[in-house]
């Protein structure tokens, strides 16, 4: 779950209370939560090789460094519908 927020300064450094709404994802009753038409089957994301998260590695004045992020192009979960579900 990821929610984007905008804080100001102050609430950044001091803390705060803000309300956050959270979309509730239902199962769809067509593709059953596959996101795929009946009868395709979903392919593997090719940005992400199917892991569902990307890692980016630069060199450093102190060697190597890694950051693994969420692949944005299947939002994690490493498979691509074949043909989108409409519903």
């Amino acid at each position: 779950l990821r929610v984007d927020i905008e804080v100001d300064f102050e609430t950044a450094v001091f803390g705060g209370k803000q309300m956050v709404n959270v979309p509730r994802s239902e199962e769809c009753g067509e593709c059953e939560g596959r996101g795929t038409e009946k009868g395709t089957k979903p392919s593997e994301c090719s940005a992400c090789k199917g892991r569902g998260m990307i890692t980016k590695q630069s060199r450093t004045a102190f060697g190597m460094s890694s950051i693994s992020t969420t692949c944005r192009t299947c939002g994690g979960r490493g498979v691509m519908p074949g043909r989108p579900c409409n519903s």
